[in-house]
């Protein structure tokens, strides 16, 4: 029995040295968890702590073993550097599941930032197909406001030629006033006034004053509900 005290006593003061030569600091439990091994740094002494279901049965001081008639010298020492190691201990592991889930959100959010930043470079470049399309809509729009006033203008001189054809075929008798027009065409061949070929000569000289009307062709007719005006251009 002695000598397997000596033993133990060996292998014991052998772990403690080993452990105080490197000042390392650690907890170890057992697979059933019920036995526990302490290492910590503590107001400048080194202790080594075996506990067996949280009590004592082993303790080593800066290198030196404790027997275990004066554990009850260290027990509250003992208790508050268990405690704090098994606090430190449990701190330590939310910190590094803190900082798991730290990465992992800083990987989401780089993600993120790099799906921000395609969207954003999607944005760009459609403002930019948006700021050219609203160029090409402004200069259409001005092509058009341009268009429109030139038919405006057109359809003004239109209007007058039609009144000075009118006076035209009164004075040439070939209607009595302006109110009995109803159908007219005028080409490079002939002249018809209400389904009446107008005599060459007429036909000539009004075919000179509206070459434009009579070179494409231009026609007008007017009902009880409507007027309407062809006029052919090349």
């Amino acid at each position: 029995m002695k000598c397997i005290f000596t033993v133990f006593a060996f292998l014991w003061t052998f772990f403690a040295v080993s452990a105080q030569s490197t000042g390392e600091n650690f907890r170890v439990l057992d697979g059933a968890g019920n036995k526990e091994s302490i290492g910590t740094n503590w107001n400048g002494h080194y202790y080594i702590i075996k506990l067996v279901n949280d009590k004592v049965t082993g303790l080593c001081v800066d290198n030196k073993i404790i027997a275990d008639s004066n554990f009850s010298r260290y027990s509250s020492l003992v208790n508050r550097i268990v405690t704090q190691v098994r606090q430190d201990e449990a701190q330590g592991e939310r910190d590094r599941e803190q900082g798991a889930r730290d990465r992992e959100q800083a990987e989401r959010d780089q993600i993120q930032a790099g799906r921000d930043r395609e969207q954003a470079d999607r944005d760009r470049e459609q403002a930019e197909r948006d700021r050219i399309q609203a160029s090409h809509d402004r200069e259409q729009a001005e092509r058009d406001r341009a268009q429109a006033e030139r038919d405006r203008q057109q359809a003004a001189e239109d209007r007058e030629n039609l009144r000075k054809l009118t006076a035209l075929l009164v004075d040439k008798k070939l209607i009595p006033d302006a109110a009995s027009l109803k159908d007219l065409v005028l080409t490079e061949d002939e002249l018809v006034v209400n389904g009446k070929k107008a005599s060459p000569e007429i036909h000539q000289e009004i075919k000179q004053q509206f070459s434009k009307w009579a070179h494409g062709g231009f026609s007008y007719g007017r009902n009880n509900c409507c007027t309407s005006i062809h006029i052919h251009t090349n």
